[in-house]
Parts: C-alpha cells; sequence; structure tokens
C-alpha cells in the first residue's frame, strides 16, 4: 500500500545540529576547565584522573550519527603549559545523504598555545 507521506520526505527530516567549546587553563600545577559551552546534540564529560595526569575530555554526539545536513563544530583551546586528552566516546556513523540534500559538516578546531600539549584521540568512522 503506498502512503502519500513519507518517512524520508525531505521538508519532514529532522536534522543534527551541535556545538561543543571547551577551553582548559593552567591552575597550579594542573590543567583544569576554563570554559564549557554545549549546545544541541554535542556533549563533553570529563572523567576524574589522577593529580598530575592530563586532564580528559570525551565527546559525545546525542543524534545518533552524521546525515546529510547535519552541523556539527567542536572547538577546544589549551592556555599555554596545560595537557589534556580528547577522545570520541565512540566510532560516529555516517548515513548515506538523500539525492539533492545539503551535505554534512563536522568541523573540529584544536588550538594549541606555547608548552601546552594535546592528545586527538577521534573513533573511527562507520
Amino acid at each position: 500500500m503506498f502512503d502519500a507521506a513519507s518517512p524520508s520526505d525531505r521538508a519532514g527530516l529532522q536534522r543534527a545540529v551541535g556545538t561543543l567549546r571547551v577551553s582548559y587553563k593552567r591552575r597550579d600545577d594542573a590543567t583544569v576547565l576554563d570554559r564549557l559551552h554545549q549546545y544541541g546534540s554535542l556533549k563533553a564529560r570529563f572523567p576524574r584522573v589522577e593529580r598530575g595526569e592530563w586532564t580528559t575530555a570525551v565527546t559525545l554526539n546525542t543524534s545518533g550519527g552524521i546525515a546529510g545536513g547535519d552541523r556539527l563544530d567542536l572547538s577546544f583551546d589549551l592556555a599555554p603549559d596545560t595537557r589534556a586528552t580528547i577522545a570520541a566516546q565512540a566510532a560516529e556513523r555516517s548515513y548515506r545523504a538523500i539525492p539533492g540534500s545539503a551535505p554534512s559538516v563536522v568541523t573540529t578546531r584544536i588550538g594549541v598555545a606555547a608548552g601546552a600539549a594535546c592528545e586527538w584521540l577521534p573513533q573511527e568512522t562507520i
């Protein structure tokens, strides 16, 4: 049976939009979170670390994958003499876009100041 209302109708498809902004600063001998802004489907979690260890951020995309028209924007800034590991929580699934639809755009920017160090450990894309 044919139903004119299709779940793939472009006008009705919801697109994921997410922004994640994380910055670190130095406090005494530790790297600490300076600023955090999370919007939409992008989130960050900060596991506890032992004193003297690198600070860790784990990124999450709660949209369930990346599809045509999605816009995800991640930005990390490390102040002088900070140390951070940035990792993804899981592999990211990319879905085929509907012909004629907008492309998905994922932007990642990492700013590392003098004397700072960053490990960027994203998972694979499926």
